[in-house]
């Protein structure tokens, strides 16, 4: 690494690192990983600014930082990304043994899980993280990676459709 990227670092370093490590503690409420992370983003910036891929050092620290902490979340919801109705029924049992039941009284089930499927898929990812994972809208906002009036209208697109489809 040059001396001069060195010093910019350090710089940033000085300037950035506790307003970072700050930010990924409270996006994750882990105080522990996020002195990890904030480590781990500036080293990818260290990188990034020793290949000239940097003009906005500052700016470029706050993409990476908000790229790791959505990443961790991703992981924590649901370890690889799911999307798939099936694949996220299976994950939790009490839904997946719903939805393997069928006998006739069990018609909420399956009228569910075809109303589900019926909607579109962006509508789809937004109420299965909010309304069966349980994740707030904000953070449906960062894993989806979409600001959260996007997942808003979505999800109100969603419970509608669905309440339409399921009063039928």
């Amino acid at each position: 690494m040059t001396a001069a990227t060195q010093e910019r670092l350090a710089s940033l370093w000085l300037e950035k690192y506790s307003t970072t490590r700050d930010y990924i503690a409270r996006a994750l409420r882990d105080y522990e990983l996020a002195e990890d992370l904030a480590v781990q983003a500036f080293m990818q910036l260290g990188q990034k600014m020793e290949a000239g891929q940097a003009p906005d050092p500052a700016g470029l620290l706050n993409t990476i930082t908000h790229g790791l902490v959505v990443d961790v979340r991703r992981k924590r919801i649901n370890g690889p990304e799911v999307y798939s109705l099936d694949e996220e029924l299976r994950k939790d049992d009490a839904w997946a043994s719903a939805i393997s039941y069928d006998p006739p009284e069990n018609t909420f089930t399956s009228d569910f899980d075809r109303a589900v499927r019926a909607l579109p898929e962006e509508d789809r990812d937004a109420f299965l993280l909010s309304d069966v994972r349980g994740l707030l809208d904000e953070e449906v906002s960062e894993v989806l990676d979409v600001p959260l009036r996007t997942v808003q209208r979505r999800l109100s697109r969603a419970r509608a459709a669905m309440r339409k489809e399921l009063a039928a």
